[in-house]
């Protein structure tokens, strides 16, 4: 019986040959897409901002763990400073305390 990981049957839908280098060849892209690198420093800055308070410190967070791509007008550096101030101004005084983060 072949099993196969919806991210491999739809990797192999949308190209055979992506399939066959990534799961037969095991070669992996070099460099890591902006989408993850944009998710790692949010995640970055939830946790300064979660352990700190600070929200110039969480900015400060998120920009050393990112840098604008031309190419990518959607995760920018901008837009991430505007959803860390909303964030910061809603969630100001959170009835809760971090026991946990991501972060090793």
């Amino acid at each position: 019986m072949i099993r196969l990981s919806y991210s491999e049957l739809k990797d192999f839908q949308v190209c055979q040959r992506l399939h066959h280098f990534s799961y037969r060849q095991g070669i992996v892209p070099a460099g890591k897409s902006i989408a993850l690198e944009f998710g790692t420093a949010w995640h970055r800055a939830m946790s300064v901002w979660h352990t700190q308070r600070d929200l110039t410190a969480s900015i400060a967070a998120f920009d050393a763990h990112f840098e604008d791509d031309p190419a990518d007008t959607k995760r920018t550096r901008f837009i991430a400073h505007r959803m860390l101030q909303g964030y910061a101004k809603k969630y100001a005084e959170e009835p809760f305390k971090l026991l946990s983060d991501e972060q090793k």
